[in-house]
């Protein structure tokens, strides 16, 4: 039996109502995911819960950086950068194949709040926190120099620039694949399986009723300790809790993006620069054939579960982008795609919304809810460790029968996560190498061989046999591709919906939406014949995916109310 098959989701939650673990973590997203690996890593049972799909909330709508926050230098947020600058090469060797290095261009110009001095200063410290590698310290650009290096940029008032390496990656992907490499050690992930109450023994948390939303069907499941790492439902979750109040309360920010073709704003390198409409901190990064500019930074208080992006914030957007590269101005037209995120941050009173530090924090109900929230997606393992360490705590405590032996340190740092098992930087290459070659057996373009090595590492060979399956059957290499990234993401990813695989698993929603309509129709069919779906769940399942794809659109009606 493959261990995380969409087929034998009621497998695993009969198990698991049948047994009692050491932690059961709620909530699917990377920080969810962290403890679920160093959980694992340290010797616990462990099992996580998510609601609806995995890394569908916030850690599927990042920026898609693992960078060390050089924005919390200006707000004195010391601490923030010098962990998440030392993380992101814990990352970056941890997950290979799915983290890459970048130079990231930052210019200033005249009347701006950055300058030569401020810059450089803000860029060594950043260098120093971070305790960046000799050979990825900064570098300041004359005038001319920045120029050349990004021919696009606006000359006037153009003073220099700072450049820089940041780290880009996929966030969903990365959650998942920290998720599969957990389950790979024992663990156990469920997705669209909703806590809906808890279960106390003694007056302490001691299990949830969960309701699989796929079958409709609810269970009793028992754990030792807790965890509330949902993000911004955390304050819903604690809801739930028989204490029903918290010392800590969470208030959303909302983040957008807007995606536009390469060609229409082809950078060099990614971008990071001081909008002229407010002076906030604004990224623009190359993606492939594509090119995403974000974020906002907005206090939200509507729907959690669709945040979407407005028609003002598409317009803030692309004002402070067209003002630094007026050679390549963008128009609504040009919109692919958007997506918006929501931050859970701590409130802390007497702090102005723009003050609110970006710092996680663990804390724990009367009742023995552990609950997590604020954090970033670089950080996500020391949040893990944070919470682990609550629980070491906690078992010391008390008596328990079942505690298991335990690693008193994480081990998450030596921890590649499932398609980055890599012994080396050549075996890295050498393995890229082959499975480009592999392509063109495929009859697939070498750039597509590199995106499908990008999303899954060492386990692009095995995605490349499930494609061989449909030779002589299927015409189209493009879609005989697709099909075995769906089989796969069924077999070993627990995709359990069209939804699961177009938007989370392969990012077309952002990345290729304008391609998607070529594909559909065969591939739910596929997806219908292998989970055994009926008619009248692939057209549930469907309306739900088509709501998502008119979604990242709607702010084009509201401009032209």
């Amino acid at each position: 039996m493959i261990p995380f098959s969409a087929g034998d989701r009621s497998t695993y939650l009969d198990k698991l109502s049948r047994q009692r673990v050491h932690i059961l973590v709620i909530g699917g997203g990377i920080t969810g995911a962290g403890i679920l690996l160093d959980g694992v890593n340290r010797g616990f049972d462990v099992a996580l819960l998510e609601k609806k799909d995995f890394a569908s909330g916030t850690s599927s709508r990042s920026t898609k950086l693992i960078h060390g926050g050089l924005r919390y230098l200006k707000q004195l947020q010391f601490g923030v950068v010098k962990e998440t600058g030392a993380e992101r090469k814990i990352v970056y060797n941890n997950a290979r194949h799915l983290v890459k290095k970048s130079k990231m261009l930052l210019p200033f110009y005249k009347g701006g709040t950055l300058g030569p001095v401020t810059t450089s200063i803000a860029l060594w410290m950043y260098d120093w926190l971070a305790k960046v590698s000799n050979n990825e310290h900064k570098l300041m650009l004359k005038k001319q120099t920045a120029r050349k290096t990004e021919p696009l940029l606006n000359e006037d008032k153009l003073k220099g620039a700072g450049l820089y390496y940041e780290y880009k990656v996929d966030d969903t992907r990365l959650t998942l694949e920290i998720i599969k490499k957990s389950v790979e050690s024992g663990a156990t992930a469920l997705n669209y399986t909703e806590v809906i109450d808890f279960i106390y023994e003694m007056d302490k948390v001691a299990g949830v009723k969960v309701l699989d939303h796929l079958n409709q069907q609810t269970y009793e499941l028992y754990a030792d300790h807790i965890v509330n790492a949902t993000g911004p439902w955390t304050d819903g979750v604690a809801q739930l809790d028989a204490q029903k109040n918290s010392s800590k309360k969470v208030i959303l920010s909302k983040g957008i993006h807007i995606v536009v073709p390469f060609r229409k704003l082809p950078l060099k390198q990614p971008m990071y620069f001081e909008s002229i409409l407010d002076k906030r901190m604004i990224f623009a990064i190359p993606h492939d054939d594509y090119t995403y500019i974000g974020t906002t930074d907005t206090p939200y208080e509507e729907d959690k579960d669709h945040p979407q992006a407005t028609g003002k914030e598409v317009e803030y957007l692309l004002q402070s982008c067209n003002h630094l590269f007026p050679k390549a101005p963008l128009t609504d037209s040009d919109i692919s795609s958007t997506w918006a995120g929501l931050r859970p941050l701590i409130y802390k009173p007497g702090k102005s919304f723009s003050e609110l530090s970006r710092k996680d924090e663990v804390f724990i109900s009367q009742t023995g809810l552990i609950s997590i929230a604020g954090g970033k997606l670089t950080g996500y393992r020391k949040m893990a460790e944070r919470v682990i360490q609550t629980i070491i705590d906690e078992f010391k405590k008390t008596e328990h029968k079942s505690v298991p032996v335990l690693h008193e340190e994480a081990l998450t740092d030596l921890s590649n996560v499932s398609g980055s098992e890599f012994k080396s930087e050549e075996e890295f290459q050498k393995l890229y190498s082959y499975c480009i070659s592999l392509g063109r057996h495929l009859e697939v373009e070498d750039k597509t061989m590199r995106k499908l090595f990008d999303m899954y590492g060492t386990n692009t060979e095995q995605v490349i046999a499930l494609a061989e399956n449909y030779r002589g059957k299927v015409s189209d290499p493009e879609l005989r591709l697709q099909m075995g990234q769906l089989i796969y993401g069924i077999q070993q990813e627990m995709v359990c919906t069209i939804s699961d695989f177009l938007i989370r698993r392969t990012g077309q929603l952002y990345f290729g939406r304008e391609k998607i309509k070529k594909y559909f129709e065969p591939l739910c069919q596929l997806l219908a014949t292998e989970l055994k779906y009926n008619p009248t769940q692939m057209a549930g399942m469907i309306a739900d995916f088509e709501k998502e794809f008119e979604a990242v659109m709607l702010w084009k009606n509201e401009k032209t109310l």
